[in-house]
């Protein structure tokens, strides 16, 4: 499944979280040595500024490599409502994205290393237990 939408960010930040509600700790973004700060709860991605136009934002559960862009970040956020969701600092909801696992695996792919104006969330099941 895909879900994309094209969104002006304020603050040129967009923010990735299992729900909202669920956020007990914002990760601290300083704007200028990362595009990518994240906490066990979310992760901030800084965008393209407004004045260049939307940034595209595109929530996936496809697992091939994502053509023109390079891995910003990677990890596991927690999804016990079983979703994803993207949205402005505001709390403007960009897009969900249906999981049905309770940890995701989230790579963040960018299309350029200051601006970016293409951010895609690639949303994975985690590893099988072995053992």
């Amino acid at each position: 499944m895909l879900v994309a939408a094209e969104c002006t960010p304020s603050n040129s930040v967009v923010f990735l979280c299992g729900n909202r509600e669920d956020v007990r700790e914002w990760p601290d973004w300083d704007g200028q040595q990362n595009l990518v700060a994240a906490t066990s709860d979310g992760i901030l991605v800084g965008t393209s500024i407004s004045c260049d136009g939307p940034t595209t934002v595109v929530l996936t559960d496809d697992s091939h490599i994502v053509a023109g862009a390079w891995i910003a970040w990677e990890g596991i956020l927690p999804t016990p409502r079983g979703t994803v969701e993207a949205s402005t600092c505001e709390g403007d909801v960009i897009g969900v994205l249906s999981v049905h696992h309770d940890r995701t695996i989230v790579r963040v792919w960018l299309n350029d290393d200051q601006w970016p104006d293409r951010v895609v969330f690639q949303c994975l099941p985690p590893a099988p237990s072995s053992g």
